[in-house]
């Protein structure tokens, strides 16, 4: 049985949706900034645009880690006024990127994004 990769990725990033009301949306990015798949939902977000941002934060953050002798980097997050954007390695594949309501439980994000970001390296073959 033949599976379409990005229909399965659009159904965890669906599910992770779903799973959160602190969780506005996510995107799988490649490493140079290319758009896998997203579940988007926020009217003014360019999915193109969160996908070259986040290959962009990918990029710093890992020469942040190697600079800082602190090992691979794994995730990070940003908090702004607004809400906060998480990225998740997924091992050489690229990056899940999850936005967050401002007031967000950070520690259900991870665990929720976490889990998503497993099921998505199980697919991509990372």
């Amino acid at each position: 049985m033949v599976v379409d990769k990005g229909k399965a990725i659009e159904e965890i990033l669906t599910d992770l949706k779903s799973s959160s009301s602190d969780i506005l949306g996510a995107a799988v990015v490649s490493m140079d900034g290319l758009l896998i798949a997203s579940y988007l939902p926020i009217k003014d977000i360019n999915p193109e645009g969160v996908g070259a941002m986040s290959a962009a934060l990918l990029g710093l953050s890992k020469k942040a880690a190697e600079a800082l002798i602190l090992g691979d980097f794994k995730e990070t997050y940003i908090k702004s006024k607004e809400g906060t954007i998480h990225l998740y390695t997924i091992s050489t594949a690229g990056v899940l990127a999850v936005l967050a309501r401002r007031d967000a439980n950070i520690g259900m994000v991870n665990l929720e994004s976490r889990q998503a970001a497993k099921k998505i390296e199980e697919i991509l073959g990372g």
